[in-house]
């Protein structure tokens, strides 16, 4: 191993060794609402809150449409074919809430081994901590620590790399991944209408593929907002930043400028907008075509060229939430600038997201989502657009006091629109039993 390589892995897990600290905002604040953030909880749940809630369970599953970050002896990626598996899982999620301080946990475990072939077995985890205080009514801290690795799409949930890395941009290859993403920041309330909030961010990502590229990452924002009334605040921010790409040639730049209303709609329903321009830098490594007279001297048909673009692009997000007594919709879209995903680096994104959750009172729990994104590299013009779709359930049903029958579905399709082409369906279905104490079914979202 080299000596780049070694300091690489040192760097990575010093960074993981960060004890992450979140402060969150208070049930009595009355400041406006942070558009520019995430309005959910790390380890919040429709329902009371009753505290922490551990599980872990056991079962089957059949999975089909793995894609491998590797290739067969003609050069085409590897088909596994549908594969049977046995799993365990163990998990913890949660919030506790004290005078000034709240602590949430989301922590998912699993084992996989494939029983036909072992050589896929797998261990995954991935956590959220959330470590809240508010030392006075106006002032609040905020720090948000996501971290995990993760060697499959359909394990653990969705393997989600928080707000850095999508699902869509880790789902292109189930090749194992580790992720690391802090967020820390600080609201001060002017007034009762009038707010500023600022807060820095660092992330890293590592691939054990060596065809697939790492990044090093960090970012700052700010942002001020006013509450018009008492169902409306309006909002502008800024957002910057800086992507260093490992095992890959390349760097960028982000700098996004938005403006955003938020809208009360009743007691239960949520309306954020916003839209504004994002201005990129960047430069990388890109496959052009060769000229006529390298074709005929070297026979070569491409080269790898280095390439420098600045280009500004439309920039927007939409978000309407819902969240009742034993229930939560989501319903979001955003077209933002995106870090890639260890094929495609610096990227123009759309996605979209549904989310419904509901846990009945004692008896049962059902999740289900759906998701759609289309990526385009920004230089990388000969990989074209990448297309993907999810979607899925899953339902946990109370047998006997703490013990819970529990089945989920999850469907990927992923789909490149390049000079070969390449597409691929995969789904998993899986079912089991569950241990968990509490008296409610358990809520895997």
């Amino acid at each position: 191993m080299s000596e780049v390589a070694i300091l690489d892995k040192i760097k990575l897990m010093a960074m993981l060794a960060i004890v992450p600290v979140t402060v969150y905002a208070q049930a009595g604040y009355g400041g406006p609402q942070v558009l520019s953030r995430s309005s959910s909880a790390v380890g919040e749940r429709p329902g009371a809150n009753t505290g922490f809630q551990y599980y872990g369970g056991v079962g089957v599953g059949y999975e089909t449409g793995i894609l491998p970050a590797s290739v067969d002896e003609q050069g085409r990626i590897l088909d596994t074919g549908g594969l049977v598996s046995v799993w365990a899982s163990l998990g913890a999620y949660g919030r506790h809430t004290w005078r000034r301080t709240a602590l949430g946990l989301d922590y998912a475990g699993s084992y996989r081994h494939y029983t036909t072939a072992s050589n896929w077995d797998s261990s995954d985890h991935v956590i959220g901590l959330q470590l809240a205080h508010q030392p006075s009514r106006r002032l609040r801290l905020e720090t948000v620590t996501r971290a995990g690795t993760v060697s499959r799409y359909f394990v653990t949930g969705n393997a989600s790399l928080s707000d850095i890395i999508t699902p869509a941009n880790y789902a292109l290859f189930d090749s194992r991944a580790y992720y690391l993403q802090t967020d820390t920041g600080i609201t001060y309330q002017k007034s009762a209408r009038l707010y500023f909030t600022a807060s820095g961010q660092g992330f890293a990502v590592r691939h054990r593929s060596k065809d697939l590229v790492g990044l090093d990452g960090y970012g700052a924002q700010g942002a001020i907002a006013y509450r018009v009334n008492k169902r409306r605040t309006v909002e502008a921010s800024y957002r910057y930043t800086h992507i260093d790409y490992v095992r890959g040639f390349g760097e960028s730049d982000m700098f996004i400028y938005m403006i955003g209303l938020g809208e009360s709609i009743g007691k239960r329903w949520q309306f954020n907008v916003s839209g504004g321009a994002a201005q990129i830098n960047s430069i990388g490594l890109e496959s052009v075509a060769t000229d006529p007279l390298t074709r005929a001297l070297f026979g070569n048909t491409t080269t790898v060229e280095a390439f420098s673009k600045q280009i500004t692009v439309g920039a927007g997000t939409a978000a309407l939430s819902g969240k009742f007594k034993t229930s939560t919709v989501t319903l979001s879209y955003n077209q933002m600038p995106s870090p890639g995903n260890g094929i495609y680096l610096t990227s123009r994104q759309q996605a979209a997201q549904a989310m419904y959750r509901y846990i009945g009172i004692r008896k049962v729990a059902v999740g289900a989502f759906m998701g759609y994104s289309q990526m385009r590299g920004i230089g990388q013009e000969a990989l074209g657009n990448t297309w993907w779709a999810n979607g899925g359930f899953d339902v946990a049903v109370k047998l006997h006091r703490s013990l819970e029958a529990i089945g989920r579905y999850d469907a990927r399709s992923v789909q490149i629109d390049a000079a070969s082409g390449f597409s691929r369906l995969g789904y998993a279905v899986s079912f089991g039993l569950n241990w968990h104490p509490g008296e409610i079914p358990l809520s895997i979202w």
